[in-house]
C-alpha cells in the first residue's frame, strides 16, 4: 500500500490446523474435548492467559508489556505436547511468536528505484547509523519492538469466559521522536472448532498523521515456529 492513509482496518482468521489434537497425555492444559473457555490477566506481569475451562497451565498467553510490542506467546498445541510458537531466537531476535509489525512507514523512495542489494545493504546494514538513510526507509516496527518504538496505552479482556473469548490490546506507534504517529489497536478472539484454535484478529490502526505504508517484501502479521 503507498496511498496516504488516515485509518486501516483488517479481520484476519489464523488457524492452527496443523496442530490437529490426536492423543492427550496430560491433562495440565485440560480437556482434549472441552470447547469452553476462560481468560485470565495479569496487568503487573502485562499478560493476558487464555485456558480451556478445566485446565490448569495456559494454552494461549497473549502479552501487552508496557515498553515491547504486543505479542503471542506461547500458543501450546492443541494436544498439550508443547509450544508451536518461539520468542524472539538469537539469530532474528525480532520475531516475538505471533505478531503485527509494519517494515515501512513513511518512507521516502520506491524500492524499485533501487537495486535489491543495495536495498538490503541499506535496511540491514546502515539504517540506524544513517539518519538520510533512516529517512528514506521509513519508520521499521517490524524488526523494531521495544519502548522506543512501541508504548502500551491499554490492555483489558472482553469476553472473559464461554465458548469464545476475545481480548483487546491498544499501543502507541512512536516516531523517532516519541510523538504517537498512529494508534495501533488488535481486537483477538478465540475459539476451538474441532479439536483446533481458530484465533481472529481485527487490526485497526488510527493515524495521528499522514501515513504512508511503503512497499517491502515483508510485514504486517507474522509467526514464528520453532
Amino acid at each position: 500500500m503507498n496511498d496516504v492513509i488516515k485509518y486501516i482496518f483488517f479481520s484476519l482468521v489464523i488457524i492452527c490446523a496443523g496442530f490437529r489434537c490426536t492423543n492427550q497425555d496430560t491433562k495440565q492444559y485440560g480437556s482434549i474435548n472441552e470447547t469452553s473457555l476462560r481468560i485470565k490477566q495479569n496487568k503487573e506481569l502485562g499478560i493476558i492467559e487464555i485456558y480451556r475451562a478445566d485446565g490448569k497451565l495456559p494454552i494461549v498467553t497473549a502479552n501487552a508489556k508496557k515498553d515491547h510490542r504486543p505479542y503471542i506467546h506461547p500458543i501450546i498445541a492443541p494436544d498439550g505436547k508443547g509450544p508451536v510458537t518461539e520468542y524472539s531466537p538469537g539469530h532474528h531476535k525480532h520475531q516475538t511468536g505471533l505478531f503485527w509489525g509494519f517494515t515501512r512507514v513513511n518512507g521516502n523512495f520506491d524500492i524499485h528505484s533501487v537495486g535489491k542489494d543495495s536495498l538490503y545493504k541499506w535496511f540491514y546494514r546502515d539504517k540506524y547509523k544513517d539518519e538520510k538513510v533512516s529517512e528514506l526507509m521509513g519508520r521499521d516496527f517490524y524488526h523494531k519492538y521495544g519502548g522506543d518504538y512501541w508504548q502500551l496505552q491499554s490492555a483489558s479482556v472482553i469476553d472473559s469466559a464461554g465458548e469464545r473469548v476475545s481480548w483487546q490490546t491498544v499501543y502507541n506507534m512512536l516516531d523517532k521522536d516519541g510523538k504517537t504517529i498512529m494508534v495501533e489497536t488488535q481486537k483477538w478472539s478465540m475459539r476451538i472448532v474441532d479439536g483446533e484454535y481458530d484465533l481472529d484478529l481485527e487490526w485497526q490502526g488510527d493515524a495521528q498523521i499522514d501515513i504512508t505504508i511503503n512497499e517491502f517484501e515483508y510485514g504486517g502479521m507474522f509467526l514464528r515456529m520453532p
